[in-house]
């Protein structure tokens, strides 16, 4: 049977997201530093939470530059609410206090 609700893991996944005050959204490493979760649990997390709507992702590539030795191009995924993610926040967030 399928869950319909996130769960308490991708719940604070997802209030950590709602809480980004830039419009780009945060990187997976720095849900990983905020929430004190492995790659891999981010990983599964946000996986369900953008397979079932809450979550959306963009990837950039962001090039580091390394002086003379040269420089490295790195896709990163941002991640950014989706309108369901907000209602789901909102209403958790309006139950809580």
């Amino acid at each position: 049977m399928k869950r319909e609700i996130p769960s308490v893991t991708q719940d604070r996944v997802l209030n950590l997201v709602s809480l980004c005050l830039t419009p780009k959204g945060l990187r997976s490493g720095e849900i990983e530093a905020a929430a004190g979760m492995t790659a891999g649990e981010v990983r599964m997390a946000t996986k369900w939470l953008a397979d079932n709507g809450f979550l959306d992702s963009t990837k950039r590539i962001v090039r580091f530059d390394f002086g003379r030795q040269g420089c490295a191009r790195k896709p990163l995924l941002f991640w950014t609410l989706t309108e369901k993610g907000r209602q789901r926040t909102q209403s958790r967030n309006g139950s809580l206090g």
